[in-house]
């Protein structure tokens, strides 16, 4: 087993990097320090949504500081505060 690991350690550090870099992420409002609700409505919900994104993605998006429009999913989500 252990002649595998040294045989193949390469190829293992290459997948495990590919992986963490697919990783998903919750980023809120799409994009890493954003801020996002909307006012409630007459029902006292507000609602917020969030990006389901790789890593690698939410890593770039910080560097290059803008939103990159790949995610694996866009979720809207509601929040009860009481009636108004």
């Amino acid at each position: 087993m252990r002649q595998f690991f040294v045989k193949h350690k390469k190829r293992i550090v290459v997948w495990l990097a590919l992986l963490l870099l697919a990783f998903p992420m919750r980023v809120d409002c799409g994009h890493i320090g954003y801020a996002c609700a909307t006012a409630p409505d007459d029902n006292g919900y507000y609602y917020t949504h969030f990006d389901i994104q790789p890593f690698a993605v939410t890593l770039l998006e910080a560097i290059v500081q803008t939103d990159l429009p790949f995610r694996y999913a866009s979720i809207e989500e509601a929040h009860y505060v009481g009636a108004p």
